[in-house]
């Protein structure tokens, strides 16, 4: 028995994370600290599904580790 490819049909994917202020690339919708918001917002009025969550790691304004999480969604 063949697995469904998760990724079969995917056209279009959004990068959100919680590090980041911005508006939905369909909607006034601000996305922002709460990660799950944005989420289900992607899910729920956009039809999306989530392909990937987990962190990135960078460094602040002052060279110390900065952790943030993201998710890639697409439809």
């Amino acid at each position: 028995m063949a697995t469904k490819d998760i990724y079969e049909g995917i056209k279009h994917i959004v990068y959100i994370s919680n590090d980041e202020g911005k508006s939905c690339e369909h909607c006034s919708f601000r996305l922002g600290s709460d990660l799950a918001a944005s989420i289900n917002h992607y899910i729920n009025d956009h039809g999306y599904k989530i392909l990937h969550t987990g962190q990135e790691s960078s460094r602040d304004d002052n060279g110390n580790p900065w952790q943030i999480t993201v998710a890639l969604l697409g439809k």
